[in-house]
């Protein structure tokens, strides 16, 4: 946040402003899980790695007869092991836990390091020194992995300063207990000094690699469930998702590195991170104890005592850099202090011939060289956090291909013999300072223009907006939904005439399987598909122009072709519209529940409640029930089927036992007995547990009533407006409430109807919609708009006069649509029958965006902001033209901008309607999802419905 004005030294904290109760309380176990554990082990790593200088000066030279350039030979035996040790891991991280993968790791490097104590030769000690090497090699990337996998960019540097804290502290406490061993325990059992510290060192490592075992937890695709609940990584997942990361491409593949080497970004981090290992390797060459050494004033065990000064001041340099970056500078400026300070001290070692005073300060400026470390790969970790795959290869490679350098670079530069004055070397490391700070603001300013985005998230106080400071381009993937309907036209009436519309063609079923074809290819979230029970005749009073007119008339059943469409799809998701106010729970629940099998958890429900008469007379009744009591019937309708899919069925209650002629245990599927207000019920559910149990929940409307429905509720939230000023107030209640109801109000995703017209220029784009002008139904327009606002428009005489609510002399119409046409805003200043006319046949009053890809996708852009919604429910003008100009034209444009997520590899297995929105991992309801609360194995029944009781309760809440 460099530069940005916003936040000052004084106003530090722990925890964001933005973070909730539970974000805290998650923050704070993380905190207590992963940090001391990564100091102890990054602690023990450098009383492993530091001890071969300490041992080197305290006896190890002439005990093993060394006489040239062994010490620097042995520091890179250990490099090649470290570097040759980190390349599976680039595909590792992603596969195996990491609570598995860290603690082998420090117990294999522990075993290694004992084995140190009895090398009585060269080779021996260098085959040691490889060892220790390789199994050292994966822990820094490791560990920042995992921080990367639980924290926020702005939340990184911080902890992984204490972290690297364990870096200095063991440079500093392997000189102490060296000096230790060389004082009180040289003889003892016939071992050197030199030796018992090996011993000593490897009895500390050991038990800290068993105890990794436990605490680490992993990262949230692969929790260790020893301290954390399913709650904890729920919480962990929605965070972060609000800050940009994306679960998605959870493991590594080929495309995975073919996207990586493409952009130009990758190549500049591995660039900086070769900088930063060459412009420190001062701190690991042994230039300060060899300069005590020569001084021929110390013995050896003050050489040690006085060498842990410099890491000393290292653990101040790595806590004040770090906490600068995360609360006040930012990364490129925390590099920048870190190395200038590192830059003064090289610029009089390069001197070297200055009074002893001066050395003294030049070395011990040495470890600001690496007080950032932690900065820089918390800047990797957050630049990357859109694709786990992606953090992992690139994390473990760059700080591959950077160490790797450092093998060659010290033989060249810090040759044994030329000690203690290493002018080649000091001025090859202050060239790699300089370069590091430069190449630090290039990536800054690059990152900056890439940024805009979510700057102007920040600057309309965007409740989303949450991601950290300079941390990198990638951005808040937008949701697709194609929106269709098993009808002629849909929203876009009189298109049936256009020769390349195929919409009269649905009632055959490679209308449907194309479709989904097409979207599959373009990585449509899913196929959104509404339905009606009746035709509109609020329009002249008659159903005669809705018929003529196909203004969504005929229409067929939608949940026919989903089978179909799951045959030749693996990711494509379906969400059906089915009304709570035509059929018994139990009918719904199992046709939704063998959709889901078949789909394989690809299914979602779009909950409504009916409000057409025509539909009701349909059906045999006279009159569509109240707005307010379809919502109250609606709720217990939920109540109902959440106890069939939730609570009925075990998990393990299909065991066959061929043996015993048993194939399901009848003991563990529960008896529902439901007895309502609206509904009764006494039934096993028939169907067994699918993949996601319960639907995907969508649900439309955003009424009063509504509203409260939907925060209870859904999932994902339909809506339409013309304007995202309109709309925004609505989302931000709807949120609100879900808060109130003990929900996360950002896990609700709301998609917004908008209709492209894309071509590939602004006038191409401008002429189509001329030409899909040609074919539009007017009429057919305004019935879609009278039958939905009760609103008879045929009878207004004055084209001109402004409509308002009193219009509509219908009781039963969609309230919300009401709403969103009677309110004004910049892009309608007023409705009146001719603007309604004009707009109502083409994108069924909801927004139309007309241009090139890189136009619309800056409308979408717009909307996300300045409405808060999480994605689109794209509507069609011709199909499937607009979803071709979607698939080939526009995501390619949000993809290029990284607001769209890349293709699906065929090998990554496909996920559940519910893990594309929330998540791989997240099959079922939230633990704060209503449903939850009739999960099997905490299911109790609800009392018996008594005639009155509701009424007290709302006079309760009134009071």
């Amino acid at each position: 946040m460099a530069g940005n004005g916003t936040k000052k030294w004084y106003h530090i904290k722990w925890f964001a402003d933005q973070d909730t109760p539970e974000d805290r309380r998650l923050i704070f176990k993380l905190d207590l899980l992963i940090v001391p554990y990564a100091l102890l082990a990054y602690w023990t790593k450098y009383l492993d790695q530091a001890n071969l200088n300490n041992a080197y000066v305290a006896g190890m030279k002439e005990d093993l007869g060394f006489e040239g350039n062994e010490l620097v030979q042995l520091q890179t035996m250990y490099i090649v092991g470290a570097v040759v040790g980190q390349i599976p891991f680039m595909f590792l991280f992603t596969y195996l836990p990491m609570y598995w993968i860290v603690p082998f790791l420090d117990v294999s490097w522990g075993i290694f390091t004992l084995l140190q104590y009895r090398a009585n030769s060269f080779a021996e000690i260098a085959a040691y020194r490889f060892l220790v090497g390789l199994f050292e090699s994966a822990f820094f990337p490791a560990m920042h992995y995992i921080f990367g996998a639980w924290y926020r960019g702005d939340e990184i540097a911080r902890r992984g300063g204490v972290f690297y804290v364990g870096l200095t502290l063991g440079t500093l406490t392997a000189g102490l207990i060296q000096a230790g061993a060389s004082a009180q325990l040289e003889g003892v059992n016939g071992l050197a000094g030199w030796r018992w510290m090996y011993i000593i060192c490897s009895v500390i490592t050991i038990p800290i690699g068993i105890l990794g075992y436990i605490v680490l937890p992993g990262t949230p695709d692969r929790p260790n469930r020893i301290f954390l609940r399913e709650s904890d990584v729920t919480v962990a997942r929605e965070r972060l998702e609000r800050a940009g990361h994306d679960f998605s491409e959870a493991k590594f593949t080929w495309g995975t590195l073919r996207r990586l080497i493409a952009k130009r970004q990758f190549w500049a981090l591995i660039l900086l991170d070769v900088f930063f290992w060459n412009g420190s390797i001062n701190t690991s060459t042994g230039g300060y104890l060899l300069w005590l050494k020569s001084l021929g004033r110390y013995s050896s065990a003050r050489v040690n005592e006085l060498g842990s000064i410099a890491p000393a001041l290292g653990i101040l340099y790595t806590l004040l850099i770090c906490f600068a970056s995360d609360l006040v500078l930012g990364p490129a400026w925390a590099i920048t202090a870190a190395h200038v300070w590192n830059v003064l001290g090289l610029i009089i070692l390069v001197a070297w011939n200055v009074p002893e005073p001066a050395l003294w300060f030049a070395f011990m400026t040495t470890y600001s060289a690496v007080a950032m470390s932690s900065v820089l790969y918390g800047w990797v970790n957050s630049q990357l956090r859109a694709s786990p795959a992606e953090r992992s290869f690139t994390l473990v490679l760059i700080n591959a291909v950077a160490q790797s350098t450092t093998a060659w670079t010290p033989l060249l530069v810090f040759p044994t013999v030329e000690a203690p004055r290493f002018t080649k070397g000091y001025s090859f490391v202050l060239a790699n300072a300089i370069c590091l700070i430069a190449l630090a603001h290039v990536i800054r300013v690059y990152l900056g223009k890439r940024e805009c985005f979510d700057m102007a998230e920040e600057k309309t106080n965007s409740p989303k907006a949450n991601s950290a400071p300079e941390s990198g381009g990638e951005k808040r993937h937008i949701l697709l939904n194609a929106f269709d309907m098993s009808t002629i036209g849909h929203l876009s009436p009189g298109q049936w005439k256009n020769p390349i519309d195929k919409s009269a063609t649905k009632r055959n079923l490679d209308y449907w399987i194309e479709l989904a074809k097409l979207l599959e290819r373009g990585g449509i979230n899913a196929l959104f598909l509404a339905d009606t029970y009746g035709g509109y005749d609020t329009y002249e009073g008659s159903l005669d122009n809705c018929i003529r007119r196909a203004a969504q008339w005929p229409v067929t059943d939608p949940t026919i072709p989903i089978s179909a469409m799951a045959a030749v799809t693996k990711n494509l998701g379906f969400a059906i519209t089915a009304s709570t106010s035509f059929e018994p729970p139990f009918l719904l629940a199992k046709r939704f529940s063998t959709l889901d099998h078949f789909t394989r958890g690809r299914i979602g429900w779009n909950i409504v409640t009916s409000w057409k008469k025509a539909a009701f007379k349909a059906i045999g009744l006279d009159n569509p029930i109240d707005h307010d009591e379809r919502y109250r019937q609606a709720d217990e309708y939920l109540r109902v089927l959440y106890k069939l899919w939730e609570g009925s069925w075990a998990d393990d209650a299909i065991a066959p036992d061929p043996e015993n002629d048993s194939y399901a245990d009848p003991d563990k599927i529960r008896t529902i007995n439901h007895q309502g207000k609206y509904f009764s019920l006494s039934s096993r559910h028939i169907v067994d547990p699918s993949p996601q149990r319960t639907p995907l929940l969508f649900q439309a409307g955003t009424s009063e009533a509504g509203s409260a429905f939907a925060s209870t509720h859904a999932e994902a939230i339909f809506v339409s407006s013309h304007s995202p000023a309109v709309l925004r107030p609505k989302v931000a209640r709807i949120r609100a409430l879900a808060a109130e109801r003990g929900r996360d109000p950002r896990s609700i995703k709301f998609f917004a109807t908008f209709t492209p017209v894309v071509a590939p220029t602004d006038a191409e784009a401008a002429a189509k919609l001329a030409e899909l002008r040609r074919y539009a139904s007017t009429v057919g327009g305004l019935v879609l708009f009278s039958g939905w606002t009760g609103i008879d428009i045929s009878r207004f005489e004055d084209l001109d006069r402004p409509i308002t609510a009193a219009d509509s002399l219908e009781a039963h119409k969609v309230r919300s649509i009401l709403d969103g046409f009677t309110t004004t805003s910049k892009e309608v200043p007023e409705w009146t029958p001719r603007v309604v006319a004009e707009r109502a046949a083409i994108g069924g009053l909801g927004p139309v965006a007309v241009g090139s890809p890189a136009t619309v996708a800056d409308e979408m852009e717009r909307w996300i902001r300045d409405a808060d919604i999480d994605g689109f429910n794209i509507a069609y003008v011709t199909t499937p033209g607009t979803f071709e100009e979607v698939v080939d034209l526009l995501i390619p444009e949000l993809r290029r901008r990284g607001l769209y997520p890349d293709p699906v590899s065929d090998e990554e297995p496909g996920l559940t309607a519910r893990e594309k929105i929330y998540g791989k991992g997240q099959k079922g309801l939230r633990e704060d999802h209503p449903g939850s609360a009739y999960k099997y194995d905490v299911y109790k029944e609800d009392p018996p419905y008594v005639e009155g009781e509701e009424q007290v309760e709302q006079k309760q809440q009134t009071a």
